[in-house]
């Protein structure tokens, strides 16, 4: 038998929504799911709608993620040739991704723990987007439990000058960077700066966990293992579900960089994890709990 990945996910219905039966449904999901949150997808550059939602798709039942998941499409147009112009789009997409954040804010309960988790050339629409709703003194922005940046293809030093702010607006952020990343070195030659993912000097700022992923990775490019490979999914969810730092992590070496601080390696393999779904049950106040057992070998 041959495994189609192309087949693993797919989109088989697209059904439009007004933004309140959207927000009724995310909501229902929330409150049935055990820790009361959400995970934000943002894909990067060359990823269409279907391709985007089929990815998250499959982290979140690869990872596993049990509560609701949400995947935000910006219009990439496609295709390595049209490079340059995704990143104008990325621009345009400001205004809309920060408004959507403003009606996850108005919209969700104070208790959801909201999480983003952002690839690639996604990254300058997140980042840029969530800094200046902070320096804005928005004191109304959004506030995220967890911050996740994949391979984010933003140069080195405007990831540095906007960093902070991102970092102020979340209560762990991370950066997982891969010194291998092909795509982001092949960025760095066309946008004559190197990539905050895969730069040969690691960025690191205060606030934010700065993880090597190279001695792990096992793709040709070196630039998606936060989705597809089966270890980096197995950290990625000590920090969504187990809010565990770095240093909480015992599969990662700490390595200090001269001047700068402290980066993290995964040193060793991340231990398996062993789960499975609960069916819904009924609680004693009358909302339907859902959730799953896991165990570390």
């Amino acid at each position: 038998m041959i495994f189609d990945e192309a087949k693993y996910t797919s989109v088989e219905d697209v059904t439009p929504l007004q933004s309140q039966i959207f927000y009724q449904q995310l909501n229902q999901q929330i409150a049935n799911s055990r820790q009361k949150d959400v995970l934000v997808f943002v894909h990067g550059f060359n990823v269409d709608f279907e391709s985007s939602v089929g990815r998250l798709a499959q982290i979140a039942r690869d990872l596993p993620f049990n509560g609701a998941v949400v995947a935000y499409s910006w219009p990439s147009q496609g295709g390595v040739e049209n490079y340059g112009q995704d990143g104008d789009v990325v621009n345009e997409s400001i205004i809309p991704f920060k408004q959507f954040l403003d009606d996850l804010k108005a919209n969700l309960t104070t208790e959801t723990n909201v999480n983003i988790v952002v690839h690639s050339m996604g990254n300058r629409l997140v980042m840029r987007s969530v800094s200046q709703l902070m320096y804005a003194e928005n004191d109304a922005a959004l506030r995220f439990d967890n911050i996740v940046l994949c391979a984010p293809d933003v140069g080195v030093e405007e990831f540095k000058r906007i960093g902070p702010a991102v970092i102020d607006s979340a209560n762990h952020t991370t950066l997982y960077r891969c010194l291998n990343d092909s795509a982001l070195i092949a960025s760095s030659f066309r946008n004559k700066e190197e990539r905050a993912g895969g730069s040969n000097a690691p960025v690191i700022l205060e606030g934010m966990d700065t993880v090597e992923c190279a001695v792990i990775d096992t793709s040709i490019l070196g630039h998606s293992y936060y989705g597809s490979n089966p270890h980096m999914l197995r950290d990625l969810f000590c920090i969504l579900k187990e809010s565990q730092a770095a240093a909480e992590r015992p599969w990662m070496k700490k390595q200090k960089i001269p001047f700068q601080g402290d980066m993290w390696i995964i040193a060793d393999w991340p231990v398996q994890l062993e789960w499975n779904w609960h069916l819904p049950q009924q609680s004693s106040d009358g909302v339907l709990q859902a959730g799953f057992k896991k165990s570390i070998q």
